[in-house]
């Protein structure tokens, strides 16, 4: 089985503690078949780390490079029975949403874990407009329900995610 671990943040090398969550948790992961996906500024090259270059790390440049992203994913999973995505959730919804999205739609072989690190429409209820947390509510519940496993990292926030 090939496994994607996937992050919409420059993850390696960690350079934050999300980062340093992301990296650990992708090196102890048991599969052989395993690569790192990541955005970054920097151009980077490693075995098993696919980098997608972004301009600036802004929503704009990332949503431009998810297309490329995905197809990155598709192309490492060809002739690959089983596939796996692990999403890591410290990034803005809307990314995990179109991933989760498209691999359900054109993938439904792909088995998705999620990854939380916070109950996003938690914060964006104390920092965002309205429509950005009527949304956020909508593709996070979507990103919950559509993965085949979704973890939280405290009680509380398992039980918000059930509500």
């Amino acid at each position: 089985m090939k496994s994607v671990i996937l992050t919409f943040f420059n993850s390696y090398p960690p350079k934050t503690g999300s980062g340093v969550v992301c990296v650990d948790f992708f090196n102890l992961w048991p599969s052989k078949s395993k690569k790192l996906f990541q955005f970054s500024l920097a151009k980077k090259k490693e075995k098993n780390i696919e980098t997608i270059n972004i301009f600036r790390n802004k929503p704009f440049f990332k949503l431009i490079g998810l297309p490329i992203m995905i197809l990155r994913i598709i192309k490492y999973f060809k002739d690959e029975k089983k596939k796996m995505i692990i999403i890591e959730g410290p990034s803005w919804i809307f990314y995990s949403f179109v991933v989760i999205f498209f691999f359900r739609i054109y993938y439904k072989n792909v088995s998705i874990i999620y990854r939380s690190h916070s109950v996003e429409y938690e914060i964006r209820k104390k920092n965002s407009s309205k429509i950005i947390q009527y949304l956020t509510k909508i593709m996070e519940n979507y990103v919950i329900n559509k993965s085949n496993i979704a973890t939280s990292v405290t009680k509380k926030e398992k039980n918000i995610f059930k509500k």
